[in-house]
């Protein structure tokens, strides 16, 4: 759902841009963890964000690209320093299904949702800098809000803390895969 109205950026980069976000989801897809927190990003968008006592589950797009020369510095105080911001993207997210603490969730309950439980967020993709053994990207994002407004400003809404990626998609995939063959094998010992 790309926004042209909402690009700041040079008319002669938007093509790249465009191309970019295009393609944002699936090489950020995979599992990430933060404070007892699991996330599941899928290479179309849709998302889990799950834990002991709740379960959120929908689906993002990318609406435009934010600018370096946009991003305050406020929200670059938390990028670790052996990381480097490499795109910056203005998200919508739609909740299809929200449950906390066993109970499911009406958007106005939720508090940072608008109509059809849409929000909107910034999202920054992190790289390692350099060839670091081991170390695999993060994003950081703002706290959604209901308006794009709210959601996509940066200056009183600054990027959090990064959610490291614990799972590439295709080992997510194959971890899927193998726990599925282990419930098979399971319930037909039964």
């Amino acid at each position: 759902r790309w926004r042209r109205s909402q690009y700041t950026g040079a008319p002669f980069r938007e093509l790249s841009d465009v191309a970019y976000a295009a393609t944002h989801f699936e090489r950020i897809a995979g599992r990430y963890e933060l404070d007892g927190c699991t996330l599941d990003i899928e290479p179309d968008g849709s998302f889990r964000n799950y834990g002991p006592d709740h379960e959120m589950v929908g689906q993002a797009t990318v609406a435009g690209v934010v600018p370096f020369r946009d991003i305050p510095g406020s929200s670059l105080e938390g990028v670790p320093e052996d990381m480097q911001v490499r795109c910056c993207m203005k998200v919508d997210r739609w909740y299809t299904r929200t449950v906390i603490d066993g109970e499911e969730l009406s958007p106005e309950d939720l508090g940072f949702v608008g109509p059809g439980y849409q929000c909107f967020s910034v999202h920054a993709w992190l790289e390692p800098v350099g060839d670091i053994a081991g170390r695999d990207g993060a994003f950081m994002e703002n706290r959604p809000g209901p308006t794009m407004e709210m959601g996509w400003e940066l200056v009183e809404n600054a990027l959090a803390e990064p959610w490291a990626r614990s799972l590439k998609w295709h080992d997510l995939v194959r971890l899927r895969e193998e726990t599925a063959a282990k419930s098979r094998t399971h319930l037909q010992q039964q």
